[in-house]
């Protein structure tokens, strides 16, 4: 533990006292508000980030989850004027040029109205471009079109995890899970996301589900990022009376 874990520990222990003491010195005051920052900013710092899984396509293997967009040349569903939009739109997706692959989607959206693969693809590049709320609109349109599409549940929950809608996003990282069950990503994520509603308890469950299902997948990045999580919930002195109203104090910045 460094000096900085140490400064928090003694904080958190002394958090009562420090706030009693306030209420009669205004210094005392100041600094008691200029802790609890610190102490805000520092437990904020050490939550990993929701897993970033806006590319993710849904499908899997015994190894690993599929990620990326693939080319749309192969989808014989579609007229060729519409595949040229959609592998536009990818090429610009991929380079990080958001609003000019919108722009593709939008084009072929135009022709094939009724494609959900089309406002899947479309409400990635506006997650990724941070058009939140376009983007969870895309994907409720995707599962109206298709109400087995695992990846717009998933992808619409973490676009809700983002606009800090957690209750929403718990029910689609479940719906996500219903249809992939052994998913170690939605698993993880919705591991986060009942950790912020201030469900440690499950939070935990799913992490550690998570943790082996990468173990066994021998995909170790991943598998540590979980288990900073599980550490993270284990070290707070707090956790096991976790109230979910208290948690929004102090993460609400995220």
């Amino acid at each position: 533990m460094n000096n900085i874990d140490t400064l928090i520990s003694v904080f958190r222990l002394n958090i009562p006292n420090l706030y009693n003491l306030s209420l009669y010195n205004s210094k005392s005051k100041l600094s008691f508000i200029l802790l609890l920052s610190f102490f805000s900013f520092s437990h904020f710092c050490s939550l990993p980030a929701i897993s970033d899984q806006y590319e993710y396509s849904g499908q899997q293997d015994n190894s690993v989850n599929n990620e990326g967009i693939d080319s749309a040349s192969e989808n014989s569903e579609l007229n060729p004027q519409v595949n040229a939009y959609i592998d536009r739109g990818i090429r610009f997706h991929k380079r990080h040029e958001y609003a000019a692959a919108i722009n593709e989607y939008n084009k072929a959206i135009a022709l094939e109205p009724g494609s959900a693969d089309l406002y899947f693809d479309r409400g990635l590049s506006l997650s990724e471009s941070g058009s939140y709320y376009e983007a969870m609109n895309d994907f409720t349109k995707c599962i109206n079109l298709n109400s087995s599409s695992d990846p717009c549940y998933f992808n619409r929950g973490i676009v809700e995890f983002e606009l800090r809608d957690y209750p929403r996003a718990l029910k689609d990282f479940n719906r996500t899970i219903q249809l992939v069950p052994g998913d170690a990503k939605a698993l993880y994520n919705r591991a986060m996301t009942k950790y912020y509603l201030g469900n440690t308890s499950g939070a935990l469950k799913d992490a550690r589900e998570s943790q082996k299902l990468w173990k066994s997948m021998h995909q170790m990045k991943d598998y540590r990022e979980v288990s900073d999580f599980i550490n993270m919930i284990n070290s707070s002195n707090y956790s096991q009376n976790y109230d979910g109203d208290y948690s929004q104090n102090y993460f609400y910045g995220r």
